[in-house]
């Protein structure tokens, strides 16, 4: 049950990313495997910091993964516009 509060917390972090404009790739794949995948890391820490765990529900795991999901976007959107632009 954890696990899935960690993947909605990433999936909603992306959604509220394509409502910005600024740097967006033209395809969501992108964006969608690397929210979920540092939505996962950062479930997996917010484990180890003791946030209830992979099995149960908590409010602070899910805000963690939602903020490292939008911090992990915020970068490689940076980053696609510094490096690849």
């Amino acid at each position: 049950m954890g696990i899935l509060v960690w993947l909605i917390s990433g999936l909603l972090a992306c959604l509220l990313c394509r409502l910005i404009p600024a740097a967006r790739p033209p395809g969501r794949l992108v964006e969608y495997v690397v929210s979920c995948s540092v939505a996962t890391v950062a479930g997996l820490v917010a484990t180890a910091l003791d946030f209830a765990g992979w099995n149960d529900p908590d409010w602070r795991a899910a805000l963690f993964c939602f903020l490292a999901a939008l911090a992990a976007i915020a970068i490689s959107r940076i980053a696609r516009v510094r490096f690849f632009v």
